[in-house]
């Protein structure tokens, strides 16, 4: 049976016998001894726990010889140039919630500490290609760190209990290991690879009615949303740990942490069918059914109107990718979120109620694939946490565009004269009619530029608010239309996360105290990494009616627009720069603003610069001049179409459609909205229109922000500083 022999420089021999059970017993390849040195400052040999043989309550370790570990070959090399660890920790909890960097604190009992002996381990190059049981689910090649903690009194003398420490020093490589441990036994492995799994997800489809021009009065045949089953494997590439502590009897924890302030790689591979003849039709058929009032007919009736296979093949190709992006950011942010709890899954076993396939499970994870905790329930096996529970409830969204359903009341008739067209950045899904997929531009069902299909969807939720207030004369239940705005940074610094905080704060979602306080937490940290920001706005009839009627049922004045422009793009501004400081003089100052009125575009160079601004600043101001002028002017000149024909409709208890004064005034309001379409600015689409159809709502809508990035979490959604609920990690 193989020894371990280890010295240090004062004369202390610690020469032991390995257990049968041990890793060094049933894992190493050459059954030689193994032999080390400890590199300790001064004597332990007559210390006890409590003494602290040094200051920073750790001393290295090396050994002298290549120590090869396996099960059928080489899969784990501890080499001599990789240093190992032992370390004492007392106080109130191992894995401090503050310095570790895996988190997720253990309680230490009074008058005990842990003794633990890490061991830094390299995975093995050759099995790049294969599943062993020693590998963990970490990438070949790479280091790993396997650490051992054992409980014991401050009374116990150091060198004795080292012994036992590496006499029992145990790795999980399956479940026969983790029986090994003692109670209160804690066991690590921790490194850079990938965790594998296959579940079902189940998520919401949430439909955003929206309109385009020539919509018919009519009640739309909208669900409210379903559900979308997809099958998926998912992938989670990052640095984690994974973590075993020995509870009583023959219970275990078994847990799998992200390290903090790490990013972490999603990859989805939904198992969808795309051959049409097996089934390919079936993800667009429930698609449609999710946000359909209606039954969807069979892919034969979508034929027979022209839909060819090939065509099928290509939706669904790109549907797929759709949902595949969808989720992989829904999990990205769960990841990123996870900091002053790392935990992403957790699973607590009682090894006496495990059957075979419980126990293939366990052996699985064990190896890096959770398929079988995270697809399954099995005796003696309790989920406590999982990263995917959002996703396998339903409580994660995917987003489903109805551009035009106002023209073609249902789901089946907008997808019989349109198609689906899919943003690759966000996974969004937009069903559209001819008209609208003609101006989105698209290739084999994409978009060809995400940030003009977002644009479009912005302007066409301006037009649907202006049919909106006519919803007098239309009946049935109709769903709230949405501005939804995503952005994705993939290295955020502090300014752009100060920006995002003053766009939560214009939306009144945060308060100026509470901004500030965040500021202040954060003040430090000069690189965020990854960050996504995702707002939701809901607008009902009542809201639309707001938009652009007063309290007396009249259009309001271009004036007041102008104002409402002009505090929107106030409330965002950087507090500081000469190009800020330079911007806010015509949106603070109302004799400036007018001033530019009454001079006009084309001299506003000339004035601007008989102020002193420079070539940048007069651009920005004259950019900011032109989409606050388009924005008033559009919005009043909806207006008073609308008063116009809601005067028609009032004064006429039976409409007739059909009545040529009733045709003008409609013609009247399609003018006005064919010119927001054909003047519609790039900022409408970015967070400037959200705020400003927002303040034109006097802030009642219903609003959410979410900011996630892997060093602060913000989820925004009540109104008002006193009703505002922050959940920060």
């Amino acid at each position: 049976m193989p020894a371990l022999k280890l010295t240090d420089n004062f004369g202390l021999v610690l020469d032991a016998k390995l257990n049968a059970g041990s890793a060094f017993t049933k894992y190493l390849k050459s059954p030689g001894a193994l032999i080390g040195m400890l590199r300790n400052l001064k004597p332990i040999k007559d210390l006890r726990i409590s003494d602290d043989p040094l200051q920073s309550q750790s001393i290295g370790i090396a050994f002298t010889e290549p120590i090869a570990l396996g099960n059928t070959g080489v899969e784990l090399t501890i080499k001599p140039s990789l240093t190992g660890t032992i370390s004492i920790a007392k106080g109130e909890s191992l894995f401090d919630a503050e310095s570790d960097i895996f988190r997720e604190s253990l309680p230490i009992p009074a008058q005990h500490a842990y003794l633990a002996a890490a061991l830094n381990a390299e995975v093995d190059t050759a099995i790049a290609d294969k599943v062993t049981d020693l590998q963990f689910g970490f990438a070949a090649g790479t280091r790993i760190v396997i650490t051992n903690y054992r409980l014991r009194g401050l009374s116990d003398p150091i060198v004795p209990e080292l012994e036992r420490l590496f006499t029992d020093f145990t790795l999980p490589g399956d479940l026969e290991d983790v029986e090994h441990l003692s109670e209160h036994d804690v066991l690590t492995v921790e490194g850079t690879g990938s965790l594998v799994f296959t579940a079902k997800a189940n998520v919401l489809a949430a439909a955003n009615p929206l309109a385009t021009l020539n919509a018919p009065f009519v009640p739309i045949k909208v669900s409210e949303g379903n559900g979308v089953l997809i099958t998926g494997t998912y992938t989670l590439t990052g640095n984690y740990q994974i973590r075993i502590e020995r509870l009583s009897a023959r219970r275990f924890r078994l847990g799998y942490h992200k390290k903090r302030t790490s990013e972490f790689g999603v990859s989805v591979q939904a198992q969808v069918v795309t051959n049409v003849t097996a089934g390919g039709f079936d993800l667009v058929k429930s698609i449609l059914q999710a946000v359909s009032s209606d039954p969807v007919p069979d892919r034969d009736v979508f034929q027979q109107a022209g839909l060819s296979d090939e065509k099928i093949r290509t939706i669904t190709a790109a549907l797929k990718t759709g949902i595949e992006r969808s989720i992989a950011l829904s999990l990205a942010g769960d990841l990123d979120s996870l900091d002053s709890s790392s935990t992403a899954f957790s699973y607590e076993i009682d090894a006496d109620l495990l059957d075979d396939s419980g126990r293939t499970a366990l052996h699985n994870a064990l190896d890096g694939d959770l398929t079988g905790l995270e697809a399954a329930e099995h005796p003696g096996i309790t989920r406590r946490k999982s990263i995917f529970e959002s996703l396998r409830q339903g409580k994660r969204v995917l987003r489903v565009n109805l551009l035009g359903i106002f023209n073609h009341v249902s789901i089946t008739t907008l997808f019989q004269k349109g198609t689906i067209i899919v943003d690759r950045d966000t996974g969004d899904i937009t069903i559209t009619d001819q008209a609208g997929a003609n101006r989105i531009e698209f290739s084999d069902n994409f978009a060809r530029d995400s940030a003009k299909l977002r644009r479009v969807l912005a302007e066409s939720l301006l037009i649907t608010a202006a049919y909106r207030c006519t919803s007098a004369f239309t009946a049935g239940p109709l769903l709230d239309s949405h501005y939804w705005f995503f952005a994705l940074q993939q290295k955020t610094n502090f300014q752009q996360m100060s920006d995002y905080l003053n766009i939560a704060g214009a939306l009144q979602l945060l308060s100026p105290d509470r901004r500030t306080a965040k500021l202040t937490s954060i003040r430090d940290i000069t690189a965020f990494g990854r960050s996504t920001l995702f707002i939701d706005a809901a607008y009902s009839d009542a809201l639309c009616k707001r938009m652009f009627l007063d309290r007396a049922g009249q259009p309001r004045t271009e004036e007041e627009y102008e104002k409402i422009g002009r505090t929107a793009l106030l409330l965002l501004l950087p507090p500081d720069g000469a190009i800020s400081n330079a911007r806010r003089l015509p949106l603070t100052d109302d004799v400036t603003w007018n001033k530019m009125k009454n001079l006009g575009q084309a001299a506003l160079p000339t004035f601007l610069a008989s102020r002193g601004l420079n070539a940048n600043q007069i651009a920005d101001i004259t950019s900011d001049y032109t989409l606050i002028r388009w924005w008033a002017g559009s919005m009043h000149d909806m207006g008073k179409a609308l008063v116009a024909i809601l005067s028609f409709i009032a004064a006429n208890h039976t409409l007739d459609r059909e009545n040529n004064t009733f045709k003008q005034l409609r013609n009247k309001l399609e003018s006005a909205m064919a010119s927001v379409v054909s003047n519609t600015h790039a900022q409408f689409s970015e967070p400037w229109g959200i705020l400003a159809l927002d303040l034109a709502s006097d802030q009642q809508s219903a609003t959410s922000l979410q900011l996630v990035s892997p060093r602060t979490t913000i989820v925004l959604t009540e109104r008002a500083a006193q009703r505002a609920k922050e959940q920060e990690d």
